[in-house]
């Protein structure tokens, strides 16, 4: 089984702090299974391993309660815990870094994320696009998916690309081999 790093919790449990009411948390909560709700409220570390559906329930609870039960809301909390990560751990990064050198870092990083599958890229910027590929992770989720997606297109922002295209375009939850997502730029 998947896990994720408490650093990929931590911002999505803020996003309810900081937008949310007390009695949206809870109702999140309750959402939860209960050994899910336990690890929540004993506190979760950020250097802590977790089942990769702890995450992926937070977010659909979150979604559910505090959005339209849609997995719109799934897009708007990784692009939040994209920007919670990135500009504080690896701010630096991003001031002195190109595009490349950060996408080439992003990849480089999966592993203090997750405990499975790799994450490879190739920037391509003649052609103003990048593509990134999950292999191997063995946990496939149309939830993670969008959560990978929405936090590289963050990333990609923070490195200063406007974007004008995101998409998934291979999925192994629809039989794919991997997971592939292209992102073109003006």
């Amino acid at each position: 089984m998947a896990k994720a790093k408490g650093t990929t919790l931590i911002p999505r449990l803020k996003y309810i702090d900081v937008k949310g009411t007390p009695a949206q948390k809870e109702a999140i909560l309750a959402l939860l299974r209960p050994e899910f709700q336990a690890e929540i409220r004993k506190g979760i570390l950020q250097a802590g391993w977790y089942p990769l559906d702890l995450l992926v329930d937070l977010s659909l609870a979150i979604d559910k309660v505090m959005g339209k039960n849609d997995l719109a809301l799934i897009r708007e909390l990784a692009r939040f815990a994209s920007e919670e990560v990135l500009n504080t751990v690896y701010k630096m990064f991003f001031r002195v870094g190109s595009p490349e050198f950060i996408v080439s870092s992003s990849a480089n990083l999966w592993t203090r994320f997750y405990n499975s599958g790799t994450l490879k890229f190739d920037f391509n910027k003649a052609e103003k696009k990048v593509t990134f590929q999950v292999i191997d992770f063995d946990q496939p989720s149309h939830v993670h998916c969008l959560t990978i997606m929405a936090w590289m297109e963050k990333t990609l922002e923070l490195c200063g690309l406007k974007l004008r295209a995101a998409q998934c375009v291979q999925c192994r939850e629809k039989q794919a081999a991997h997971c592939e997502y292209l992102f073109r730029w003006e």
